[in-house]
């Protein structure tokens, strides 16, 4: 008798529920109500077999079935959308984060590559050159006023470099001139090596100096009262390689580092022009074992230092 009371109580309860959720689903279309009215539903089965408006009949239960299962599957689809959007969001969120830490490490690659410069050595046995921004840091205090500047040269083995400065009059394709020169070399080493070339205008009260440094030495010359570099625009200025290039020579190949010069011919003291030959100077990196050919070339016994080499 109690089992028969408690059953009829649950069938009440059961029914009153899903009524009450029957109507709310109407005006709030939800997946999960509607999924807990045909749980509902099922349980009133369960208790006395009859639906809530009759008796439950083979249809009632395909029905119920069905909806049970519809139900299901587009809670599942929801939640896999969901899903789906989910990790979206959070891939366009590290894209966003990595293309921007790529952007920036791209920018500090591209800074220091311009300060230190970036030698790409893919010979060994041959000379790589490329160009360095020189820093403000670089100027002394007192200094009016300087140019500068600097390559990093990858050395490689048993090459020894000697560097030779030319001031005076200068030839725009060789060592050739008249003037005075200084020359600095150091002795061929079995490992490779880099050195730091740096070339410099500099003004101290009204003369202009020359300067050249190097791991083997230094050397600085004045230069004629009649050259100004306040403005370069009026020069020629050819230097051995452009910012963000490297270059590549062969070891017994004479390598101009950097050449300035006025773009008119000099005069002589009758105001002639000189043949070939200009107010500038010149920089020239040559190797140990090959100083005589380049004397020779410098010198003009040899039309080159190649024909001065046979």
């Amino acid at each position: 008798m109690r089992c028969l009371r408690r059953c009829a109580a649950n069938r009440a309860e059961f029914r009153g529920e899903y009524d009450t959720r029957i109507r709310c689903s109407k005006r709030i279309p939800n997946v999960m109500a509607r999924l807990e009215i045909g749980i509902l539903g099922a349980q009133i089965l369960r208790a006395d077999g009859n639906t809530p408006y009759g008796r439950r009949s083979s249809k009632d239960d395909l029905s119920l079935s069905e909806a049970l299962l519809s139900g299901k599957r587009l809670l599942a689809r929801r939640l896999w959308r969901i899903t789906l959007i989910i990790i979206a969001i959070v891939g366009i969120g590290f894209s966003f984060a990595a293309n921007r830490t790529v952007r920036e490490l791209r920018l500090t690659h591209a800074e220091l590559r311009k300060r230190v410069g970036l030698l790409e050595v893919e010979e060994a046995n041959k000379i790589a050159i490329t160009h360095v921004t020189a820093s403000e840091d670089m100027i002394p205090p007192g200094v009016s006023k300087a140019h500068v500047w600097q390559y990093r040269i990858y050395i490689p083995p048993n090459y020894g470099p000697c560097y030779q400065t030319k001031q005076g009059l200068v030839k725009a394709d060789s060592p050739q001139g008249k003037g005075g020169s200084s020359t600095n070399w150091s002795s061929p080493q079995a490992e490779p090596m880099e050195s730091l070339a740096t070339m410099a205008l500099i003004q101290t009260d009204d003369k202009w100096l020359l300067c050249r440094t190097t791991d083997s030495g230094s050397s600085s010359s004045v230069l004629p009262s009649e050259m100004q570099f306040d403005s370069l625009d009026d020069l020629v200025i050819e230097p051995i390689v452009e910012q963000g290039q490297t270059l590549v020579f062969d070891v017994d190949e004479p390598i101009c580092l950097f050449r300035l010069r006025e773009k008119e011919l000099a005069k002589d003291r009758r105001g002639n022009p000189e043949k070939d030959l200009f107010r500038g100077f010149a920089v020239y990196l040559f190797g140990y074992k090959h100083q005589d050919a380049y004397k020779a070339w410098a010198s003009g016994q040899a039309r080159s230092m190649k024909e001065a080499l046979q």
